[in-house]
């Protein structure tokens, strides 16, 4: 079985209007022209609100029961045909593929029956991503435990211990063991800018065994190609607006 090592996971904001029932996805993103590995619809377990204006509710999965899309490649070849969100949800770990060159003038999101309320859907979108057939977990590890206030944003300076800031190793892995309890949003960014890592969800990161769940499982960690994480600028934000404790191990 391949192993997935991420280099770039970008965040596409849909806002959702309440009784609209299409959307386009838009067009003007970093990755307009890029080969696209995989997509992934959020779908929280617990609500949170949008990332970025901290105000609107994020689409959980009983709002997009009836949400369906459609992609096309460069080509005008049409990828997949009113697939539902279940088939991309962020918690599929069989999800079906991109591989390809989107047309987003010709990609759209929509449902069945229009949503009752505005609310904000949020799309992942993977490229750059490295498969190896034969691949050894990182053995080195470090974990921290920490309390993060309702919407409090901080940077991972104040979480990690300065020892492996020094270390010559770079990150390779993150785990998020309590995400769906205590949901955050992590921007990640290395010291070259190379990478294009912002606001994802810890759930994101949840560990490939979780309390026994398999529904809170995901089959693969998130692994990622060595980031050379700058600290001072990489930041956690708690999701939800109530106060956390979030456990995070970096594997090195």
């Amino acid at each position: 079985m391949k192993t997935s090592i991420y280099k770039n996971c970008s965040l596409v904001r849909i806002p959702i209007k309440a009784g609209t029932e299409e959307y386009q996805i838009p067009q003007n993103v970093v990755w307009a022209g890029c080969k696209v590995d995989r997509i992934a619809i959020l779908a929280p377990k617990n609500a949170c609100t949008d990332p970025v204006d901290g105000v609107t509710p994020v689409m959980t999965a009983s709002d997009l029961a009836n949400c369906y899309i459609s992609l096309y490649d460069s080509d005008n070849r049409e990828l997949m045909h009113d697939v539902s969100f279940e088939q991309i949800v962020h918690t599929n770990n069989h999800p079906l593929m991109v591989d390809a060159v989107l047309n987003l003038s010709l990609c759209k999101i929509f449902f069945t029956s229009a949503p009752a309320q505005d609310c904000t859907l949020l799309l992942y979108v993977f490229y750059g991503t490295r498969e190896e057939e034969y691949y050894d977990i990182p053995k080195n590890s470090m974990t921290v435990t920490f309390p993060l206030d309702a919407n409090e944003e901080i940077s991972f300076r104040k979480i990690i211990d300065y020892a492996i800031h020094a270390l010559p190793e770079t990150i390779k892995g993150i785990i998020c063991w309590n995400a769906e309890t205590a949901p955050a949003w992590l921007l990640l960014r290395d010291h070259d800018l190379t990478y294009q890592m912002t606001n994802l969800h810890t759930e994101l990161f949840r560990p490939d065994v979780n309390g026994g769940s398999a529904a809170s499982s995901q089959a693969a960690l998130f692994l990622v190609d060595s980031l050379d994480i700058d600290f001072d600028y990489s930041r956690i934000r708690e999701a939800s607006g109530n106060a956390s404790t979030q456990k995070i191990t970096f594997l090195y």
